[in-house]
């Protein structure tokens, strides 16, 4: 499973870290899942963030549920201003910031240990939620807060099988695209500036 992932994850900025290195070294199925489902739903969702990212207006990225970093260090890339990405996993913050190195020319990105359920998440133009569907139902309204007026919110993370659940909990924004791979599914909300949370 990891090496049909690989096409993949190579357009992706360098770096899976903790994660990675095990899953490779025949960790036991749960590691190789957790990777599976971070890498394919993360793949789907870099997609939407060639969308949203401009340059020109260097945009502020959330990247909640960061793992690895890839979301946060792919928006960089694709020319995001700056990029915060936020998990509850220490080991997923530790795996993250050892990509940093990976990528020098990726400045302007920073991780942070974070709990979704017990702290204020900050706004920014675009957040990114790679979560369970479950989760995403759960701190709809959390994220929705999190997204500046005009900006977009895109999740992963999300089986073909959750996509409806969680499309009725983040129903106060409109659905703009979708995407599907395999089993998983990433969806982009908007925000307009007359949508009161």
């Amino acid at each position: 499973m990891i090496d049909a992932l690989a096409p993949a994850l190579a357009a992706l900025p360098k770096g899976l870290g903790a994660a990675a290195k095990a899953a490779r070294a025949g960790a036991d199925a749960t590691a190789r899942m957790k990777l599976a489902r971070a890498g394919r739903s993360s793949y789907v969702a870099s997609k939407h963030l060639a969308g949203v990212t401009d340059p020109a207006k260097a945009l502020d990225i959330l990247d909640v549920g960061t793992g690895s970093g890839i979301l946060a260090l792919a928006a960089r890339a694709l020319g995001a201003g700056r990029a915060l990405g936020l998990d509850y996993d220490p080991d997923a913050i530790k795996s993250a910031d050892e990509n940093l190195p990976l990528n020098p020319y990726l400045d302007h990105v920073s991780f942070s240990v974070f709990d979704l359920t017990q702290q204020t998440l900050p706004t920014a133009d675009v957040v990114t939620a790679n979560l369970t569907g479950a989760l995403l139902c759960r701190t709809a309204p959390l994220l929705v807060d999190a997204v500046a007026a005009g900006g977009t919110l895109i999740l992963s993370g999300i089986l073909d099988v959750e996509r409806d659940a969680v499309v009725e909990a983040f129903r106060i924004l409109p659905l703009a695209s979708e995407a599907h791979e395999d089993e998983w599914v990433a969806l982009t909300f908007n925000r307009t500036s007359s949508h009161e949370v």
